[in-house]
């Protein structure tokens, strides 16, 4: 996963599995004050929840992808 904030490689912190195809990765950045939660549904990336607090801001968003059925 690469960062969004800084553009960054990040690395997986955890990974919480509930069955096969259905879990959520946690990421963290090295180069700034950055996670994100992957969560996969399916075995297809469904939502990416953001944490970043840079430069005195803090932003939280998220970002939903379309699950490719058949």
């Amino acid at each position: 996963m690469i960062c969004r904030e800084c553009g960054a490689k990040m690395y997986l912190d955890d990974r919480d599995t509930n069955f096969k195809g259905n879990y959520d990765n946690y990421w963290n950045c090295e180069e700034c004050q950055t996670s994100c939660i992957e969560q996969v549904r399916f075995a297809q990336s469904f939502k990416e929840i953001w944490h970043s607090e840079n430069n005195d801001e803090v932003k939280d968003y998220e970002i939903k992808h379309q699950i490719k059925r058949g």
